[in-house]
Parts: C-alpha cells; sequence; structure tokens
C-alpha cells in the first residue's frame, strides 16, 4: 500500500520532543478496533451487518485524524469528503445502497492509518536507538555483550519443545501467518496462526509418534484480543480424533506454563471451548 503521507521522521521527532507521544495510544486503539471489525467480518452466524462494521471503522478513522493529517487516510477528494461527512456526521442519511461503498473507504482509510501509525513507531525507535549509540561504544558494546550472555543463559535453561518443526493443523484458517516476518494477513502480528471465527476452534500439532511429556508452555496473543483464547484447554489424543483433557485455563494470560502428569500420545491439541477465535504466538510441548 503506497502511503501519501511520507514524512514519519519528522513526526517521530515532534512527538519524541513532547512529554506524551499521543499516537502510540491511538495506534493501540485503532489496532484494536482493526481486531474487532476483522472478527465482525469473519462471523458466519449471525451474517455481518455492514452497518455495524462501518461505525467500528469510522472510530478508528477518528481517533487517527488525532494524530495523523487527515490526506494521510485516503487518495482523493471526494474520498477524504466521504470519511469526513462519516466522522462528523456517521451513518445517518447514507441510503442503505451506499453504506457498502462508504464501507470500503472507511476499511481502505483503517488501514493506511494503522501502516502509517506503524511507520512513525518504527521511527521513534530508530531515533531512540541513535540517541542510545550516543552514549558511547564501549557502554553499548558492554551491554550488547550483557544481552547475548543473557540470551544463552535463558536458552540454556528452556526446556526441549518437542513439538519444534513438526506439523500441525487447525480447526479452520483466516490467513497465512509467518511469525518469523512479523506478519499475519498483511496485518504486523507475531501470531502463528489465526483461525476463523467458529464453535470450539483449535490448533493440533503431530509429534509424529506416541511421545511422553508433561508440561506445555502457551504464549497468547499479545498484541490485541488475548481474551479470545479462553477458555483454553489443553488435550491429547493417539489418534487424533478422540481426546483426553489434561489442562484447562480460565483466566487471562501472557505466558502459561501447565503442567500435568506424564502424558503419552501422538497428539496435542489446544482449543477454545466456546464459540471464538484462535490465534496464539506459540505452542511448545515438553517432556
Amino acid at each position: 500500500m503506497k502511503l501519501l503521507w511520507s514524512a514519519p521522521l519528522a513526526e517521530a521527532r515532534a512527538r519524541l520532543a513532547s512529554e506524551d507521544s499521543l499516537h502510540r495510544h491511538v495506534r493501540l486503539a485503532v489496532r484494536g478496533l482493526w481486531d474487532a471489525a476483522v472478527q465482525l467480518e469473519a462471523s458466519t452466524s449471525p451474517r455481518p451487518d455492514p452497518i455495524a462494521i462501518a461505525a467500528i471503522r469510522r472510530e478508528a478513522v477518528r481517533l487517527a485524524s488525532q494524530a495523523l493529517p487527515f490526506p494521510a487516510l485516503a487518495d482523493t477528494a471526494d474520498a477524504r469528503l466521504s470519511l469526513s461527512r462519516l466522522v462528523d456526521q456517521g451513518l445517518d442519511g447514507v441510503p442503505p445502497g451506499e453504506v457498502e461503498p462508504v464501507l470500503a473507504i472507511a476499511r481502505e482509510a483503517h488501514s493506511r492509518a494503522l501502516e502509517s501509525l506503524e511507520a512513525i513507531l518504527q521511527a521513534e525507535q530508530q531515533l531512540i536507538r541513535q540517541r542510545q549509540l550516543a552514549v558511547g561504544t564501549f557502554a553499548v558494546a558492554v551491554c550488547l555483550v550483557a544481552a547475548v550472555l543473557g540470551q544463552w543463559a535463558v536458552r540454556a535453561r528452556q526446556p526441549v519443545d518437542l513439538a519444534q518443526g513438526k506439523p500441525f493443523t487447525l480447526s479452520s484458517k483466516w490467513a497465512d501467518c509467518h511469525p518469523e516476518e512479523n506478519e499475519c494477513g498483511k496485518y504486523p502480528t507475531r501470531i502463528a496462526f489465526h483461525t476463523l471465527n467458529e464453535p470450539s476452534p483449535w490448533y493440533m500439532v503431530d509429534l509424529g509418534a506416541s511421545t511422553t511429556f508433561s508440561s506445555a508452555t502457551i504464549v497468547n496473543r499479545q498484541d490485541a484480543a488475548m481474551p479470545l483464547a479462553l477458555p483454553l484447554v489443553l488435550e491429547v489424543s493417539d489418534d487424533g480424533k478422540t481426546f483426553k483433557e489434561v489442562a484447562r485455563r480460565t483466566e487471562l494470560f501472557t505466558h502459561w506454563a501447565p503442567t500435568f502428569p506424564p502424558q503419552t500420545a501422538r497428539y496435542f491439541r489446544a482449543r477454545v471451548d466456546r464459540t471464538s477465535i484462535l490465534h496464539l504466538e506459540a505452542v511448545r510441548v515438553h517432556p
């Protein structure tokens, strides 16, 4: 997507000069509204309401306009006029047959807002790194060595992941995810997979043969929508058809490390025990 607004570095410099970076709060809100709109669009029962989706997009555009120049959100004068009217008047007076075009413009503006705000964030991080380098080469080198040694120490303490590199299947798939590229469905995120909104969405890894394990590590999506993973049930199976529950989580979490009596099974499954969307950053199985 081509950004019409091409000065994220200048904007980042201005934001860092102030005590509060407004766009940080706006970015989180705009991203959360994006997830809400995507979840509603993915719904199959009941059928999504275009007016409700447009209302979500409208709020995102209204918030984004606090931190971004309006031309960054639309590439034509007509589109900017439509957005301005949508923000000021909502959907009042819009004929039913024209809701979809307005929704398309709002979705495009919502997407541009996300990309613009991420560009500012990256520029801010670049400026911060430059300031840190000014502290001195020696100090930076010491910090880097300490960080590397710390990572080695952490890795040395981490248990073996029996699921690493093993094939997995999903109950459904919203989009292809590439966590190593921080992207899923053209959206910046570290999640490893993303199902549709459905009853009991699940992720299942095939360990290849009957394997004994007694604990797991589950890393929830941390950039948005963490409650969607609850209640989360961990299950095991020998044939991939009949499952036994070994752990259940009902409280909000970022990292969950359940232990349970040793299990010997080929399949390990994580499942949300309700109608929801399942998107996690990692599912690891340990001896």
